[in-house]
């Protein structure tokens, strides 16, 4: 399979193509189409305005569950105030102010304009106690705004309302979609991961760690992000592979439709090192990876026989794989820490003083001298800037490079914890 697959950076390169349109969308066009000349068909730009909507309605399912962290919620009820306050503009591409003066309002829209507030203030809250809020909650809280018990005689108003709010919410949700959407370094198609499993072939082959990137359920454990996930990933196999998985996938389906009372779900999955693509029933996978184990060895206890057998499995390709799982069940993790991709992990040791751009267009013999003129830095800091501008700032991710720079990481944390011990005992003498 690793023979026709198509290079990752192709499904990078088409994700950020993806995101792109999505903020040209949200950004780059007004909330309102401009009206169609009598006479004519839809045009290019109505047709657009149109894809815009239909993508929001797909982001909105795929999204749906995810909860929305304090950064998000802040930046969304300062947009939802500057709403209020500009008269119902999202911002300055919005020419009409379609909620009139906003120290003069009445009826209608002073009920409105009040359970926006209430919105607002439930966003307020949910930061000062730390409790959840999805961005289903959010769809359902905005659209209550102006569909319960007003504008039932003004659908013109309810219709300008909406595009102005569904374009907020589009501001906002087109960063959370990307993440949801970001696959990981150890696939072979930079695969959006589902979960890190032990899959096998048969019962006569052994488990192998692999990465789910499809999921077809029974219709009572079936959910909308399953279908999205699965297409996402189809579309980043090779053609060939693609069509080769479409008969295993078709049998997969028919086996759904068997009025049966066992029936069990199937996962299209990558095999960590020999990043072969599959589908499996779901009684030949084990949920839960865990690269210190190896469930052969674990599953054939008690049988000498098996466990022959087991251990025979247990070679270079194995071990690979299970650094391969590893490495992807950690970056997966990331991504499920940071659903908003607003977060990072060392944005308070972080300075950015010193990379600013006229440093960053010196050598590197010039870097380094203001670097040691500078704030102490040490020489695991300079080898791993050196080594990033002469790699055109490319990571390795093979298993002897992904070695060296976890080395270099536990380096870099002894020297900085070093430096705080002698800066204490610096403050004690003093």
């Amino acid at each position: 399979a690793r023979d026709i697959a198509i290079p990752s950076f192709i499904s990078i390169a088409v994700h950020l193509r993806d995101f792109f349109n999505s903020l040209w969308h949200e950004y780059m066009m007004p909330s309102d189409a401009p009206r169609r000349a009598p006479g004519k068909g839809i045009s290019h730009v109505h047709s657009t305005f149109q894809k815009r909507a239909e993508a929001r309605k797909e982001r909105l399912l795929q999204v749906s569950s995810t909860v929305m962290t304090p950064k998000c919620l802040q930046k969304l009820a300062g947009a939802l105030e500057f709403f209020i306050s500009s008269g119902g503009k999202v911002d300055q591409l919005d020419r009409d102010a379609i909620l009139g003066d906003p120290d003069n309002l009445k009826g209608d829209i002073a009920t409105f304009i009040e359970s926006l507030r209430e919105v607002i203030k439930t966003t307020e809250t949910n930061i000062e106690n730390g409790q959840d809020y999805s961005v289903l909650e959010l769809h359902r809280d905005l659209k209550k705004c102006y569909t319960e018990d007003v504008f039932e005689h003004e659908i013109l108003k309810k219709m300008k309302i909406s595009q102005r709010l569904d374009r907020i919410l589009g501001k906002t949700l087109a960063p959370i979609h990307e993440v949801s959407c970001r696959g990981v370094n150890q696939s072979s198609i930079w695969g959006c991961m589902a979960a890190a499993i032990w899959a096998r072939e048969s019962k006569k082959k052994p488990y192998w760690p692999a990465i789910v990137l499809g999921i077809l359920a029974p219709d009572d454990q079936k959910e909308d992000w399953h279908t999205s996930l699965t297409d996402r990933n189809e579309g980043r196999l090779p053609e060939k592979l693609r069509v080769d998985l479409k008969a295993a996938k078709r049998r997969a389906e028919l086996g759904l439709k068997r009025q049966s009372s066992d029936l069990m779900s199937y996962f299209l999955v990558e095999f960590m090192g020999s990043h072969e693509f599959i589908w499996v029933k779901e009684n030949d996978i084990i949920e839960s990876f865990d690269p210190e184990e190896d469930v052969n060895v674990a599953s054939a206890a008690g049988n000498i026989t098996k466990r022959k057998r087991s251990t025979a499995f247990n070679t270079k390709q194995m071990t690979n794989a299970i650094e391969e799982g590893r490495w992807a069940l950690e970056e997966f993790e990331i991504q499920l820490n940071n659903t908003c991709g607003d977060r990072s992990d060392d944005e308070d040791d972080f300075n950015d003083a010193g990379y600013t751009f006229d440093i960053l267009c010196q050598s590197d013999d010039e870097a380094d001298e203001m670097d040691g003129a500078g704030d102490e830095a040490n020489e695991s800091d300079i080898d791993e800037r050196n080594e990033l501008l002469a790699s055109d700032g490319l990571l390795d991710f093979s298993i002897e490079g992904r070695k060296k720079a976890k080395a270099r990481v536990l380096s870099l944390k002894k020297v900085k914890k070093e430096r705080i011990v002698k800066e204490k005992e610096r403050i004690v003498k003093e």
